[in-house]
């Protein structure tokens, strides 16, 4: 079993570069593991990964010295069990609600052996009756991301945030930001590829037309 360097990391005060895995499969859960991020989240909350493709997609990280993350279903001990048995260093558990989660702060990051929170922007966008997006500039939610960090900094838990891009990820790293999530693999896919293919197509050369951003 090799070491968390995630922990490693953590305890030097620095910030672990985690890339986010939706695309179902070993293969590429592998080439992205040699990417050069310190750490790699299957999502099995959203998408098509089921519990048998996340274990190939862990299979694949196992390859290299990163450390393997998931995001459950859902916060369910039999699903926990079976994907840290499967080789999961650690867990992301989505639906653990509370009304006003804002305001019971203090509360949430007091619970025992909860190492890090993970900020999704886009349902902290909706909570705040803002526009679901990540990267985000409106106010409130600025305002309770950098509420929240400084929380987490009080009880010594790590913040962790997904980003779109990775100027924005750098930003959150300066806001004080532990755990910085850069997009994920489809979107890297689909963004390279579409960058690729509009500079051959404004050669002018080439049939069919621009892909819409």
């Amino acid at each position: 079993m090799r070491k968390n360097t995630v922990r490693e990391i953590w305890a030097r005060g620095e910030t672990v570069v985690n890339g986010w895995l939706s695309i179902p499969s070993g293969f590429s859960a592998e080439v992205m593991a040699h990417q050069g991020f310190d750490s790699l989240t299957v999502d099995m909350q959203h998408g098509v990964v089921d519990y048998q493709t996340g274990v190939s997609m862990l299979q694949g990280i196992s390859t290299t010295g990163v450390i393997p993350f998931a995001r459950v279903p859902w916060n369910d001990p039999a699903r926990l069990m079976k994907i840290l048995d499967a080789g999961a260093y650690g867990v992301i558990c989505p639906m653990i609600n509370t009304a006003e989660a804002l305001k019971n702060l203090d509360d949430i990051l007091s619970v025992p052996g909860v190492d890090a929170i993970y900020v999704g922007p886009s349902d902290l966008s909706l909570a705040l009756g803002c526009k679901p997006r990540l990267d985000q500039t409106d106010p409130p939610v600025v305002e309770a991301q950098q509420m929240i960090v400084k929380a987490c900094k009080k009880h010594g838990v790590v913040a962790g945030i997904h980003n779109a891009t990775a100027a924005y990820s750098v930003k959150m790293i300066d806001e004080g930001y532990q755990f910085v999530t850069l997009a994920s693999d489809s979107r890297h896919m689909a963004m390279k590829a579409a960058e690729e293919v509009a500079v051959v197509r404004k050669t002018g050369k080439v049939g069919g037309k621009l892909p819409a951003y």
